[in-house]
């Protein structure tokens, strides 16, 4: 499949999003893997997942525009750089769908997610009492997934382990509409920050990305 959406942010920075229609084969031929690459896929141990994370990877190597062999690694708290080239990048990944964002210039962080119902079952989980009270019946669920997509993105944004989505990412009200901005306070032991989110539905799935 061709790329399903793209976006250039500013001179430094863009995304893609790939819409998974090949096999593993595919993207392991693209990759150029080695011997590290191979060490990570082998611990995979769903097809569908392993797919996903070839596919997401795929995606860094278009952006970024590297034909040579291009390894990604993690540092201690999980979060992905591209070996040997000063990128920022961030990746997700959901059924079907791979994506990321890469920058030159700056920290970067950003989420897909499936527009479903079952997000409702667990919003007590990531959303502080006064987000829960951004929920309207008509729209809770685009509401609730467009809030935690941005936790998410906002959490690989800083990639620190133990920052929590209830207390230390609180969000002001997203707008009710199927794109736009808001606004992010993070907590972080280095202080406290803010961040404007980006949102967009893309038919069954929502992106956000902070840049």
């Amino acid at each position: 499949m061709p790329l399903f959406h793209s976006l250039t942010i500013d001179e430094d920075t863009r995304l893609a999003i790939w819409q998974i229609a090949e096999p593993q084969d595919f993207f392991i031929a693209q990759l150029k893997l080695n011997e590290t690459d191979y060490s990570v896929i082998r611990t995979i141990t769903s097809d569908t997942r392993l797919t996903e994370f070839l596919a997401s990877r795929y995606c860094v190597r278009l952006l970024a525009g590297i034909d040579e062999e291009l390894t990604l690694v993690k540092d201690e708290h999980g979060k992905p750089s591209v070996k040997g080239h000063p990128l920022h990048i961030s990746i997700s990944h959901c059924t079907g769908f791979a994506g990321a964002v890469i920058s030159k210039k700056a920290h970067v962080g950003m989420d897909i997610e499936p527009i479903h119902g079952r997000v409702m079952r667990v919003v007590g989980r990531f959303l502080s009492e006064t987000e829960l009270g951004y929920l309207t019946p008509t729209r809770e669920i685009d509401q609730a997934t467009v809030m935690w997509s941005a936790k998410e993105s906002v959490y690989k944004y800083y990639g620190q382990k133990g920052l929590s989505f209830s207390r230390d990412i609180n969000l002001q009200k997203p707008p009710a509409s199927d794109k736009g901005t808001f606004e992010v306070t993070a907590k972080t032991p280095n202080g406290e920050a803010q961040h404007v989110v980006h949102f967009e539905r893309l038919g069954g799935i929502m992106l956000t990305y902070v840049v």
